[in-house]
């Protein structure tokens, strides 16, 4: 098995967009397997159109199942649709409050698809226990105003309460310094907001409307109801009454659940679980046979100057930075020319090591291990402390920087 790396100097959404093209123009060689292409930019054509396939049926087939639920716990139409239309409301509203925040920042793709999902099941939560209430009250033999105003004292107190928690917990994730989360966090703090506005404004003046007739178009009879307490008040005096005793039961299984977490990890393997596309067929073996080598980190060497790689000092800098970096047991190799020699650099860096300019450099480390191995966390370590003295060696201007896949998910999970 033999790989190549093929450099795209633009944005991965543009490199994704020709993958068909470099895939009809590499082809495959008579006798040999079939030549696969894969990378970030091809991981990304392949793969995206599949999430967005498989994420639209969930989207359509969601709402049909909430309405074959609720007409089953509700036994009518009538009450069946509105926890429905304060779904659809709280959607619509969110999507505009999306649309707002998108102006002032980058939103996720994803960030409607939640919208859709969670403002799907918060609405019908919320609406659920409002309904169920108002119908209470009609069934003890309260007016429409009156039945309405026990409900918002009652169900809507518990629907304003769990909005406000809600969105106080997704506010965490706006405070993650990862974009991506962030904007997904913003986006769903928008669902739970609209959710409590539309339940406790639209569905009461609804209800009130409706009075009786919100029992109306039935699908099945009337069930008959249990004898009030006959299931909630004997478990409520259960609980009471043995309180302590319950209370150390469950501490005991939250603390055993709670030593578990120094086991836990957020690493996962981007292939593991992805479809079986060329792409994710390509990454596979490259990265069982090939480990780190296939996706490095790099240091983007930025000299400050127009032919600042060529100087000298600089190529004498950073050859003895590539050097140290060579005899680190957790480097598997250094892509960088081994000579300090200035015409020996300049036809060695033609590979793509340096710019048309001479202005900016690349130097690959490969890690003994993929991406979110130990070597690797030990590399990103290396490396950003090397940074400073590999900076300091620059002209004045000059900077460093580091990336790659290794850097970027160690740092995204380290954020998180």
């Amino acid at each position: 098995m033999t790989f190549a790396t093929l450099s795209l100097p633009m944005p991965e959404e543009t490199a994704a967009g020709l993958v068909p093209r470099i895939r009809v123009a590499l082809g495959t060689p008579e006798g040999f397997s079939p030549t696969l292409v894969g990378g970030e930019a091809a991981l990304g054509h392949d793969t995206d159109p599949t999430v967005g396939d498989d994420l639209a049926p969930a989207e359509m087939i969601v709402l049909p199942i909430a309405l074959l639920v609720l007409l089953l716990f509700f036994g009518s139409v009538v009450s069946a649709l509105l926890p429905l239309l304060v779904a659809a409301y709280t959607i619509m509203l969110a999507f505009a409050g999306t649309f707002l925040a998108g102006q002032a920042m980058e939103v996720a793709d994803l960030v409607t698809n939640v919208i859709t999902l969670v403002g799907v099941a918060i609405g019908v939560d919320y609406a659920l226990l409002v309904v169920s209430r108002f119908r209470e009250e009609m069934t003890s033999g309260a007016g429409r105003v009156e039945a309405t105003g026990r409900t918002m004292v009652t169900a809507g107190r518990a629907v304003l309460l769990s909005g406000v928690t809600v969105a106080i917990g997704l506010a965490v994730l706006v405070a993650l310094p990862v974009p991506f989360i962030r904007s997904m966090g913003v986006g769903g703090m928008l669902v739970p907001a609209p959710a409590v506005l539309t339940a406790l404004s639209l569905l009461p003046a609804l209800l009130c409307a409706l009075g009786p007739r919100v029992d109306a178009l039935r699908v099945y009879p009337r069930r008959r109801r249990l004898r009030e307490g006959a299931v909630w008040g004997p478990l409520s005096r259960l609980i009471t009454g043995r309180g302590a005793f319950l209370a150390v039961i469950a501490l005991g299984a939250v603390g055993f659940l709670a030593l578990q977490f120094p086991n836990t990890s957020i690493d996962q393997d981007q292939l593991a679980d992805a479809p079986d596309v060329e792409s994710v067929q390509a990454g596979r073996p490259v990265s069982a046979e090939l480990g780190g080598a296939a996706n490095p980190n790099t240091y983007v060497i930025d000299t400050g100057a127009a032919s600042g790689a060529l100087r000298p000092e600089v190529v004498t800098a950073l050859d003895a930075v590539a050097d140290g970096l060579r005899d680190d047991a957790a480097v598997s190799g250094v892509t960088w020319p081994d000579t300090t020699d200035p015409a020996a650099f300049r036809r060695a860096a033609r590979g793509g090591l340096v710019d048309s300019t001479s202005r900016y450099a690349l130097m690959s480390v490969a890690p003994r291990g993929d991406a979110l191995s130990d070597p690797a966390r030990s590399l990103n370590a290396l490396m950003r402390d090397r940074e400073a003295d590999l900076a300091g060696a620059l002209p004045p201007g000059g900077e460093v920087l580091l990336t790659g896949e290794p850097a970027v998910t160690n740092d995204f999970n380290d954020a998180i």
